[in-house]
């Protein structure tokens, strides 16, 4: 009985996969210069449990305080092609340039 689940588990698995055919870009590639976040070092408000189970918060250091950057992206809309006809879209992003996050 355990045999015959695993073998229906993993023809079930087995049929939700799909051989990747081709993967080829769909439109034109556009540059575009933007403001996003990011994270850095140094010293910002934060919240964390302490010892005594509650919540301290203040200025403390962590290596996640948020920020912002200027960054400049190349976005190329893509599509992916499956031995079974289907097919996915998405946009493959690239970063160009980026300034320090501060």
């Amino acid at each position: 009985m355990r045999t015959l689940w695993l073998v229906v588990v993993t023809l079930l698995v087995l049929a939700g996969c799909r051989e990747e055919v081709s993967r080829e870009p769909i439109g034109e590639t556009q540059t575009v210069t933007l403001e996003r976040s990011c994270t850095k070092p140094g010293y910002c408000f934060t919240c964390m449990p302490g010892f005594d189970g509650k919540m301290n918060c203040g200025l403390k250091f962590s290596p996640f305080c948020s920020g912002t950057q200027m960054a400049t992206e190349k976005r190329t809309p893509m599509r992916i092609t499956y031995d079974n006809g289907e097919f996915e879209d998405y946009i493959a992003v690239q970063t160009v340039a980026a300034e320090p996050c501060t």
